[in-house]
């Protein structure tokens, strides 16, 4: 058995390329050897000798730090060695070689547990869909885990927490820093009833290419993912093309086809993606390994509305109100610009204010997107360009 410091000596970023730290794992057997190997070794084993001197120093000094502050700051440190490391993550090709826990991991080895993500610019379907799905999945002793990021991966922790389900938070910072610093009461409320869970060290920032990497994580713990909204180039993707890779199953959230923000919902379908429109969807597949720890009972008054854990996670769109005249005359380009100046606008809504068919509506609309006046958002909102 290696000492934690030894597996944040070797798991500490030193911009290594992918796949070093399994390919010395396996090479000599744990972080106690890769200790002792000479330098000649290593490079033998990672084929890179420059990769091999990044290992030339043997000092603690850092790993003993992170182990300090991981004490100070509450957090655990669960390295692959451990018993409470996940067996569906250890299986992963690149697994972490730590984990810094703030709460406590669920029964990973034990439930099943589905990713549920999706665009941080999530319309209010996308908020609904995710909420209502992983409240289902939790309600049934499903583990729900996601990203934390605004948009559906805050609707899918706070569609599990509704429940009094497990639910785990991956990050691609510290597990001590909140990202984005909206999603504070998310933030205090999963360790009470899961974990925030990162690679990264204590105090590590958010740092954008962290995010991709952090994806396999997502999907590695998990039965499956699924897509609640996505663009056609949503970073969600990414945790459903990691998924793929690790043999997860992959389930997607239906979505309108003139609705940017479904288009890579709808891709996935068309690839293959289960289509899910509820829980149910999901858990009919996990019964059958799972059944004696889950139960099936319905769930009730799931609402994206007024959520504490989403303030700020949806676009605040423009709604006038009955017989209110806020689209003026004139032209159908004109009512349109009328209605946006009061802020953002479903095109339902556009629609029914401005006193026109939708056809014309959608012609002005698409004129105005070319001129540059108008810009359109994802799930179906309208503003002005700026």
């Amino acid at each position: 058995m290696s000492s934690p410091a030894l597996w944040i000596w070797l798991s500490t970023p030193r911009g290594l390329p992918a796949g070093a730290v399994p390919a010395l794992l396996e090479a000599f057997g744990s972080p106690t050897e890769i200790y002792a190997a000479a330098t000649a070794e290593l490079a033998e084993a990672l084929g890179d000798p420059a990769a091999a001197e990044t290992f030339a120093s043997r000092d603690l000094t850092e790993a003993d730090r992170i182990l300090g502050e991981c004490a100070a700051k509450g957090l655990s440190v669960v390295t692959l060695q451990d018993a409470s490391y996940p067996d569906r993550l250890r299986s992963i090709e690149d697994p972490p070689a730590v984990l810094y826990v703030k709460g406590r991991l669920p029964a990973f080895d034990l439930y099943p547990a589905v990713a549920v993500v999706g665009t941080r610019k999530a319309s209010g379907y996308g908020l609904y869909a995710a909420k209502t799905i992983a409240a289902e999945l939790a309600d049934a002793g499903v583990i729900v885990v996601s990203g934390m990021a605004a948009g559906c991966d805050a609707a899918a922790h706070s569609g599990a927490l509704s429940q009094g389900g497990a639910t785990v938070a991956v990050l691609g910072c510290g597990a001590d820093v909140c990202y984005p610093r909206e999603n504070q009461k998310l933030y205090r409320d999963i360790p009470v009833q899961g974990a925030v869970v990162s690679e990264y060290p204590p105090g590590t920032a958010p740092v954008a290419k962290h995010f991709p990497v952090r994806n396999r994580i997502l999907s590695g713990l998990c039965n499956g993912v699924l897509v609640a909204e996505a663009a056609a180039r949503s970073g969600s993707l990414i945790t459903a093309e990691y998924a793929l890779a690790q043999g997860r199953d992959v389930y997607a959230v239906p979505g309108n086809i003139d609705n940017p923000a479904s288009a890579g919902c709808n891709a996935l379908i068309q690839q293959g993606a289960k289509l899910v429109t509820c829980g149910r969807d999901i858990l009919d597949e996990l019964l059958p390994l799972y059944g004696r720890q889950m139960s099936l009972r319905p769930v009730a008054g799931i609402s994206a509305e007024n959520d504490p854990y989403l303030a700020g996670n949806a676009f605040p769109v423009f709604q006038p109100a009955p017989g209110e005249d806020a689209a003026g005359s004139g032209s159908a380009e004109e009512r349109i610009r009328t209605l946006l100046k009061n802020g953002r606008m479903a095109l339902d809504d556009i629609i029914g204010a401005s006193g026109l068919g939708s056809d014309e509506i959608g012609a002005a609309l698409t004129l105005l997107e070319l001129d540059g006046a108008v810009r359109p958002l994802p799930g179906g909102i309208f503003e002005l360009a700026e």
